[in-house]
């Protein structure tokens, strides 16, 4: 699954009002909405597409995940790895001496499942690229988008 499932081609020209028949800009859309979509994942460490992931254990033997949802069954992982939920974060520790990178399978698996307040934001990203839209402050997307996508924020440096 890659971001043009989640967001087609099609839907994007809709939402940019840009017409159908016109594919001169066809890779460009498609090149900025896929922008946005790692934007909006990376601001909110909400994965829009399923991916393997491998993640490093510190010196401490702990690996903290923020990315989600996690697709991978947890209680498959060897005895010498515990997890537990935090406040927006999965906190993994090894009791491992040298233990292997630990691999994931993080993102949504099926488009429908992407929040569509989230899908929204997208779109509105791409639409600010599209037009190289600007509020006189440099800022290109709407108040409303950045209050979406801090309410969606797995956590807050």
């Amino acid at each position: 699954m890659d971001y043009s499932s989640v967001i087609s081609l099609a839907t994007a020209k809709t939402y940019l009002r840009v017409d159908p028949g016109f594919t001169a800009d066809d890779d460009n859309i498609t090149r900025m909405v896929n922008a946005a979509c790692v934007f909006v994942e990376k601001y909110t460490n909400i994965l829009f597409v399923a991916r393997d992931k491998e993640y490093v254990w510190d010196k401490y033997g702990q690996i903290r995940v923020y990315d989600d949802p996690i697709n991978t069954d947890l209680t498959t992982l060897s005895d010498d790895i515990s997890y537990e939920q935090k406040n927006g974060y999965y906190l993994f520790n090894t009791s491992a001496l040298e233990p292997p990178n630990l691999s994931l399978n993080v993102g949504y698996a099926l488009a429908s499942d992407v929040p569509p307040e989230l899908i929204e934001c997208a779109l509105e990203i791409a639409d600010s690229y599209y037009y190289r839209k600007t509020d006189g402050n440099g800022q290109g997307i709407a108040k409303i988008t950045w209050q979406t996508l801090n309410q969606h924020k797995r956590f807050i440096l």
